[in-house]
């Protein structure tokens, strides 16, 4: 159901907004990104309007905002050992790599625009869940793997020692330098006895949810582990011979897959913390080394590791704000329970 919010911006976010963009309103109505030319609607930029793209990106925002603050209950994905805390309000997010970071953005940026009254942002970690990966590993060809059909998992194809590594990152505490993969197990992790939300940016076969949430299940049972998308335009086609499949049309205006850039991380490069654990040993930087495979690291030179500045995503949060500061002038409709 859709409301009319009443909701502002809280003083302190609107001052830091105001000092963003206020200071020149003509700077504030110029976006970078957002716009009708530089989203595509099945490969075709210009077809939807700026005002559109927008409102699309604002709206999904809404969704996620109202999954965080537990006014959506529904989840594309249930842990089937507690589904009914799986329909609560998430302690912690995991939002997947690489376009975890704009949704964090868009949930700071908006959380007190959209979420209800004296509810607190959950944080967010972030993992690097490659559906292509799991899905070869688990017996897939990579063009059935590429496919959006739907595909049957076969977990008993994890090596237990992968998943000891995902959970050695959440682990609370020095991690031994022998027997690790032993000690993980009995060691306590930060997302124990939590209900935990894995958020993934679209949805395609839906095997990349599905892959992320049992893997971290595996990984860390003490938890809960549910799972949602972000975007739900529904813009799509039939493709293949026999006209199977659907394709999707839209994505997230960040979402590209022929470039790393633009979403604030790179790809998995377990050399980056390879280097990290070289220059400083700790059990914070071992923990992160091991579960390397599944963690996107900075952008960063290949041969001296210098970190380097991703312009095109420092583009789309100057967008993000702009939208902030636009949207109380918008009047803009947002959910709640019937």
């Amino acid at each position: 159901m859709l409301r009319r919010r009443p909701q502002e911006n809280s003083p302190a976010k609107q001052q830091e907004i105001n000092q963003t963009l206020s200071a020149n309103p003509e700077e504030a109505a110029q976006y970078e990104l957002l716009t009708g030319q530089n989203f595509a609607v099945f490969g075709e930029t210009g077809r939807w309007d700026d005002e559109y793209v927008r409102f699309r990106h604002i709206q999904d925002t809404d969704r996620m905002v109202a999954i965080l603050d537990g006014t959506i209950e529904k989840r594309a994905i249930e842990d089937p050992d507690n589904p009914e805390r799986s329909h609560q309000a998430p302690d912690r997010v995991i939002a997947l790599d690489k376009s975890g970071r704009p949704l964090k953005d868009l949930a700071a940026a908006f959380w007190d625009l959209c979420a209800k009254d004296d509810s607190t942002m959950p944080p967010f970690d972030f993992l690097n869940i490659d559906r292509m990966d799991w899905l070869q590993r688990m017996g897939y060809t990579a063009a059935e793997a590429e496919s959006s059909a739907s595909k049957t998992l076969d977990m008993n194809a994890v090596s237990q020692e992968d998943i000891a590594r995902i959970r050695a990152y959440f682990t609370e505490g020095d991690l031994p330098e022998e027997n690790w993969q032993q000690a993980v197990w009995d060691m306590p992790t930060r997302l124990d006895g939590q209900n935990i939300l894995v958020l993934d940016e679209v949805k395609n076969s839906g095997a990349t949810l599905e892959v992320a949430t049992k893997l971290i299940k595996a990984a860390v049972p003490e938890a809960t582990v549910s799972g949602d998308y972000f975007w739900t335009d529904k813009t799509q086609r039939t493709v293949g011979y026999d006209q199977a499949e659907s394709q999707y049309g839209t994505v997230p205006i960040w979402y590209n897959r022929d470039s790393v850039w633009g979403r604030g991380v790179g790809d998995v490069d377990p050399a980056y913390y390879a280097h990290q654990y070289e220059q400083d040993p700790t059990s914070d930087r071992r923990k992160a080394l091991l579960a390397a495979f599944v963690l996107s690291a900075p952008h960063h030179d290949k041969e001296t590791f210098t970190l380097q500045v991703d312009e095109a995503y420092e583009q789309l949060t100057r967008d993000i704000r702009r939208m902030a500061f636009a949207l109380p002038g918008w009047g803009f409709a947002g959910y709640s329970k019937p």
